[in-house]
């Protein structure tokens, strides 16, 4: 716990930074847009290239395995409960609410956390766990908000920043290819902003955030808390009888554990399903995740031992 809360609190203080910037006007909305998309097009793919940079070993290629059969689990897991817990009179309501139960915020929110936590190796399966929620979403996700009207295809499925970062990376190790030293330095350099910057954008959108949307929807508490608290339960308990690695089984725990998604608030803007409330979830949720997630995860470290 002691070892969590400090890595935590490493986290807030950059958070806090990002607040006070939000609050001096040193951020704005185009700005924080602008560093959004360098994490996801760049600094992503980078840090996941960077930690799959490492020896060929059968422990490591069965630990990836692992993570990618429990990272499965978790989002199919979070997709029956969301089914059987979650529902309303209004469609959409409805539909946005489940997609905040099944869909965490697992890139932003928890590859620094993997990182700092577990070093390289949680990367190396957070990036994983980062690429099954690709899959999902991309899939599952697209095809329930869009009621249909969306075609699934593999351009759409493949051409993602999680997803190619993934496959570079995996090609990476699986062929021993080594970068030389004029390339691999600043991909390390574009790789080691992925602490910091995600931090000061959480800052700046939970500065925007109002207290009135603590209470505004009643109804968004029941998504976050299957989110935040019975989906990483779930996820822990399906582990535990199988005796899966520390180290993948803290890493799935961090990234099921996660704050509702953003994309909850695109993907419920462009199909027109109450982006309110999407928003209010995703603010609400990350500021609740700073007090349920070290709980999460410090027991994930108990439990990895059992």
């Amino acid at each position: 716990m002691l070892t969590v809360g400090h890595q935590i609190i490493i986290l807030f203080i950059l958070i806090g930074v990002g607040i006070i910037s939000k609050k001096a006007g040193f951020l704005n909305e185009t700005v924080v847009k602008g560093m959004n998309n360098i994490v996801l097009y760049f600094v992503t793919p980078c840090l996941m290239m960077v930690s799959f940079q490492r020896d060929k070993d059968p422990a490591l290629t069965k630990g990836l395995i692992v993570a990618t059969i429990a990272a499965f689990a978790s989002h199919f897991l979070a997709i029956l409960l969301a089914h059987l817990v979650i529902h309303d009179k209004d469609r959409a309501t409805e539909l946005i609410l489940r997609f905040g139960v099944i869909f965490g915020n697992c890139g932003f929110m928890t590859l620094p956390i993997q990182q700092a936590i577990l070093g390289p190796d949680g990367v190396f399966y957070g990036a994983m766990f980062i690429a099954v929620f690709n899959v999902i979403l991309w899939t599952y996700g697209l095809k329930t908000m869009s009621a249909g009207e969306e075609k699934i295809t593999l351009r759409k499925l493949i051409l993602n920043p999680g997803i190619i970062g993934m496959l570079l990376g995996l090609i990476l190790f699986l062929t021993q290819f080594r970068f030389p030293e004029v390339v691999e330095a600043p991909i390390e350099y574009i790789a080691g902003l992925n602490v910091p910057v995600p931090m000061f954008i959480i800052g700046y959108y939970l500065g925007s955030m109002k207290w009135k949307d603590l209470t505004k929807n009643p109804k968004q508490y029941l998504s976050i808390a299957l989110r935040l608290i019975a989906v990483p339960l779930l996820t822990m308990a399906v582990m535990i009888p199988f005796h899966v690695d520390p180290t993948v089984f803290v890493a799935i725990t961090i990234g099921s554990c996660s704050p509702v998604a953003a994309k909850a608030v695109m993907f419920a803007t462009k199909y027109d399903k109450n982006p309110e409330l999407g928003s209010e979830m995703v603010s609400v949720s990350t500021l609740l995740s700073l007090i349920t997630m070290p709980v999460m995860i410090s027991l994930g470290e108990v439990l990895a031992k059992v």
